[in-house]
């Protein structure tokens, strides 16, 4: 394992949108131990951060959904407690499109693994720290 991941145990992965935010805390294995949706405001971003300290608590790194546009109130809140942050992509249309018709259970398991191999791929990217 690269040294710029070793030292991850949680990821919590964030879907943001103008209303609310859901998220999944995932482990190192990839085994999916919670999900939440809150309001996207303030009140909102404080129980995400309480649902990450119960369900993540460790070293973990948020992967959100549009740090700039819809998840830049989350982002920015996470960040001012120092809270690891990377941005990653919503799904590409064609990925999208291979969900539709599947359980809800296999569509967050196909969106869980592309989400990590998206943010293992930026960390492999990312100087190593000393």
């Amino acid at each position: 394992m690269d040294r710029r991941t070793e030292g991850i145990d949680f990821v919590i992965g964030v879907d943001t949108h103008k209303q609310s935010h859901t998220s999944s805390a995932v482990d190192s294995l990839g085994t999916e131990l919670a999900t939440a949706k809150v309001a996207a405001n303030a009140a909102g971003y404080r129980q995400m951060l309480q649902f990450a300290r119960t369900h993540a608590a460790g070293r973990r790194i948020w992967a959100i959904e549009g740090t700039g546009r819809f998840g830049r109130g989350l982002t920015s809140d996470l960040l001012e407690r120092d809270e690891p942050v990377v941005e990653i992509d919503r799904p590409s249309r064609p990925a999208r499109r291979l969900a539709e018709g599947k359980t809800p259970r296999e569509i967050r398991r196909c969106l869980k693994r592309s989400v990590a191999r998206r943010l293992f791929k930026l960390l492999e990217k990312m100087p190593e720290m000393a």
